[in-house]
């Protein structure tokens, strides 16, 4: 099983690797946040890190950002960090989109963590707010797209959506989503790849699948019986998880890299499985290779399990779409002036102003850096190198 780490950035991130630790699961977990109150809020096992005057960043990514680069050299140079990131294989950087905290300084982060633990790789976890959201959040979480795409360099990735689950109230809205990353991450650790004489994926394997440039998404449908299969279908069910999971959906392109598929069956349910797929391939589309993990149980009445994991998906402009479509009955409603509507045209100073507060301005052993040329590239000045 692979080692990885969790840090949790900003309340939303916080609150996945809160939830991590309740479920004891195998990972090591960091929490950063500006909010001294926020971070109260998680259990004391938990290691822990307070950027900023601790007050917050009040929804203003560029606060976030600032209260980062004051503060990082101390804390990427501290020996719980150290201590933390050791040995790891890989890191998973989980934040909102459109908050203050995550959505600013989650990013900046991975790319520190990147030049500094370059051994260490990382895949940033966004979970994107509700589509009825106001201008401010729907703003940032365009910010956080526009960096993610255009200002990272080949970033691997996984995005969340609070929306499918906007009616629920907001408490179990989080908890479900929360639950999914979790369940999701614990995946790609590698936790189901038990031992098996038939084909398998070992630690290589799945360090390749997962280093795949491009948005992952995991489908698993877990402790099912045969009575299930008759109904729906094995496949049917795996879509039906990616359908009404909690991942952005997926783009209509049909373009995708690789399948990390694992399989944990009695002999009965293989027999009358198609391992090709085909199911799958018509809707998320055809992958360059796949990977197969095959245990078979030896006792038929133990549950089945299937878990897939897509790697090399493209980016989310239906998505971006819809969050234009929300920006522009915001604006008309104010009446003002509408921006472009693609991610590429995107006057992101533009609207900023019209925001309803104002910006303010401003792996191994650990490798030294330039500060000030990483953080200049999300808008923000270090003053300190490592």
């Amino acid at each position: 099983m692979l080692n990885c780490g969790i840090i949790g950035v900003g309340n939303a991130g916080n609150q996945v690797v809160s939830y991590a630790e309740q479920e004891k699961a195998p990972f090591r977990l960091f929490a950063i946040n500006c909010s001294a109150e926020d971070l109260k809020s998680i259990p004391e096992s938990i290691n822990r890190a307070l950027i900023g005057d601790g007050r917050g960043a009040g929804k203003n990514r560029i606060n976030s950002k600032t209260s980062l680069a004051k503060d990082i050299m101390p804390l990427i140079m501290s020996d719980e960090f150290k201590e933390f990131m050791l040995g790891l294989d890989f890191l998973f950087i989980c934040s909102s989109t459109g908050g203050g905290t995550g959505s600013g300084a989650s990013l900046v982060m991975t790319s520190v963590i990147n030049n500094v633990y370059p051994t260490v790789y990382t895949i940033n976890v966004g979970i994107m707010n509700c589509i009825k959201d106001a201008l401010s959040t729907q703003s940032n979480t365009l910010e956080y797209l526009h960096e993610l795409y255009e200002v990272m360099s080949e970033p691997t990735y996984m995005l969340y959506d609070n929306d499918k689950f906007g009616s629920l109230p907001i408490n179990k809205m989080m908890d479900t989503v929360n639950r999914q990353i979790v369940e999701d991450l614990t995946v790609l650790t590698g936790q189901y790849n038990t031992n098996t004489r038939f084909t398998s994926m070992d630690d290589k394997d799945t360090i390749n699948l997962l280093k795949t440039p491009g948005r992952i998404v995991v489908s698993q449908i877990k402790n099912f019986k045969e009575k299930d299969i008759n109904e729906n279908g094995i496949e049917n069910m795996l879509l039906e998880n990616i359908r009404k999971g909690a991942h952005v959906d997926l783009q209509k392109d049909r373009i995708v890299s690789y399948f990390g598929v694992i399989y944990h069956m009695s002999q009965e349910v293989a027999d009358n499985f198609d391992f090709g797929l085909p199911k799958i391939q018509q809707e998320v589309g055809v992958p360059l290779d796949t990977w197969q993990h095959l245990v078979i149980n030896d006792d038929s009445k133990l549950p089945n399990s299937v878990f897939i994991i897509f790697t090399g998906l493209t980016k989310i402009n239906d998505r971006i779409d819809k969050i234009n479509e929300r920006l522009k009955e915001i604006m008309d409603r104010q009446k003002q002036k509408e921006d472009d509507d693609t991610l590429n045209e995107f006057n992101i100073n533009e609207l900023n102003a019209k925001k309803a507060y104002k910006e303010t301005t401003v792996s191994g052993k650990p490798q030294k850096v330039d500060l000030n040329d990483i953080f200049a590239k999300f808008g923000v000045t270090s003053g300190s190198d490592i």
